[in-house]
């Protein structure tokens, strides 16, 4: 049966925003010189040994950054000083380019997944979204677009799920809500409420598995079948002051968090 296989605190690092993390553990945290850095899990196995930490030179960034894996490449994202954001493809080193996406004005770090970004709008609370192509260092766009239907405190979280991808937005009360995207990156389904759970923070989902920071500051956890049947809170067993982050890859999952010391800390779900 599938578990959390416990807490772990990276060899070195700190960060004073909310991580990011996509495909076989490869996070990226902001320093406190305003670059994100890079530092990944050698081998992609659970019991590897992390990389020295890297800097994606070129973007100075007061927020921390959001990351997935897209065709054979992992891109991160990033606000840039003049409040939108920015992208560039790691290439093992370092920063390919960071690139401006244009019309993208936020104040929070953006949710992505393979091909769509989204991302809360500092002016009404409302979401945008948008898509993306290619697999160079310079991505193609498509035009910004609203999410209708809700209005959230926090950014939100989408990932790839089935044949499509699974959005999850947090009501200004402090619910989660979730909304499916078809693989036509077009179609939307009906919001829907997770139930239960209450955070103010955004929430981190990768394929299955759902996870917040709860009003209690500790991790609570949640996850779905292809029908969308939740199977219940349980809890991480950790806190965090900032958001979550998750990503999947192969047999397991990454979490990983900002911890009160202002470490970064990781946990397993295999």
């Amino acid at each position: 049966m599938a578990a959390w296989l416990g807490w772990k605190k990276m060899p070195t690092g700190s960060t004073q925003c909310a991580p990011a993390v996509s495909g076989s553990a490869n996070v990226f945290a902001r320093g406190d010189d305003r670059v994100v850095y890079h530092s990944g899990l050698l081998n992609g196995q659970i019991n590897g040994s992390w990389s020295p930490w890297r800097g994606l030179y070129g973007l100075g960034t007061y927020t921390g950054p959001a990351a997935t894996a897209h065709r054979g490449s992992t891109y991160v994202f990033a606000v840039n000083d003049a409040h939108r954001l920015s992208y560039t493809r790691w290439n093992g080193s370092g920063a390919d380019g960071w690139h401006e996406i244009p019309g993208s004005e936020t104040a929070n770090a953006p949710t992505v997944a393979s091909g769509v970004i989204v991302l809360r709008r500092w002016d009404n609370n409302t979401l945008r979204y948008n898509t993306f192509d290619g697999d160079g260092s310079v991505l193609s766009w498509g035009n910004w677009r609203t999410v209708d239907g809700i209005t959230t405190s926090c950014a939100p979280s989408i990932t790839e799920f089935g044949a499509g991808y699974v959005l999850v937005g947090i009501a200004e009360t402090g619910k989660p809500w979730y909304r499916d995207l078809g693989s036509d990156r077009t179609s939307w389904g009906a919001w829907k409420p997770v139930g239960g759970g209450q955070t103010y923070d955004a929430p981190a989902m990768a394929k299955s598995l759902l996870v917040v920071r709860g009003t209690d500051n500790a991790l609570h956890w949640n996850s779905c079948d292809g029908l969308f049947n939740w199977a219940g809170w349980k809890s991480a067993q950790g806190q965090t002051a900032n958001a979550p982050a998750l990503a999947h890859s192969g047999s397991f999952f990454t979490l990983v968090v900002r911890g009160s010391d202002s470490g970064i800390y990781y946990a397993f779900y295999d």
